[in-house]
């Protein structure tokens, strides 16, 4: 984790919808949300029908995220991953 390019920053929840409304995320679509956080952009997209993937360094966030997608009971819709995107993308 000694290169990670940003601090974490939530999404604030009020730009979630606006987010997803610019985006036009329906259920033809496959979300990738690499820096997922608490997975609160995928679990939006899968309510709006999208098939979601996200990953995340943090494995407390990854946690975070799978507890939310169980909340909100869209298991099938979104799966998350704890990885770190910028050493896979170096292979």
């Amino acid at each position: 984790q000694d290169h990670l390019l940003a601090p974490y920053m939530a999404t604030p929840p009020v730009v979630v919808a606006p987010v997803m409304q610019l985006a036009a995320v329906g259920p033809e679509d496959t979300v990738f949300d690499i820096g997922c956080g608490d997975g609160r952009l995928l679990c939006a997209a899968a309510k709006l029908g999208a098939q979601c993937y996200g990953w995340d360094i943090s494995p407390e966030a990854v946690e975070d995220a799978k507890q939310l997608i169980a909340k909100e009971g869209i298991e099938e819709k979104v799966s998350v991953h704890c990885a770190d995107a910028l050493a896979e993308a170096e292979r």
